[in-house]
């Protein structure tokens, strides 16, 4: 991937943006980058690249490994919140206990649910209660899974297997 530096030859703050963006985009795709490389991917000039990685670093949006760039954790601090995050909660039992167990704790959690008081408070709480079959819940689980892995796996975030 090439981008030009054509945008960024004023230095009209617009122009500075631009540059800064032009050496953010360059990091499209996992890996790190090296002050050549980045020079070649965005024409920038050594020196003028040089200052802004180094910047860069120090405000945490890059970080430096040896003679490596790599996207740092401020633009994933930043980015957390544009990421659509479901969270929730679940009741599980053992695989093994028995179907009338769980019958009559499903029959009483649901009756604690359905008073008003809980309700209105989980509510106020921002919870949305369902009745989530298992099989749903399974599905739910893996595509969080899934998900999530692939996340980690484009940003270089290491998973505990």
């Amino acid at each position: 991937m090439t981008v030009t530096a054509e945008r960024a030859e004023s230095t009209t703050p617009s122009a500075v943006i631009d540059r800064v963006s032009l050496v953010l985009e360059a990091f499209d795709g996992p890996g790190r980058l090296t002050l050549a490389q980045l020079v070649r991917r965005t024409g920038l000039p050594r020196s003028s690249a040089h200052r802004m990685l180094e910047r860069l670093v120090a405000l945490r949006w890059l970080r430096r490994s040896g003679r490596d760039y790599e996207l740092g954790m401020r633009l994933v601090e930043l980015g957390y919140p544009a990421i659509a995050i479901d969270s929730w909660n679940a009741i599980a039992v053992p695989a093994a206990t028995p179907a009338e167990v769980v019958a009559v704790l499903r029959r009483s959690l649901i009756e604690a649910l359905a008073n008003p008081a809980v309700a209105r408070r989980m509510d106020e709480m921002g919870y949305e209660i369902f009745d989530n079959a298992r099989q749903d819940m399974r599905a739910l689980l893996r595509s969080d899974i899934e998900r999530y892995s692939a996340i980690a796996k484009r940003t270089s975030i290491p998973v505990p297997q």
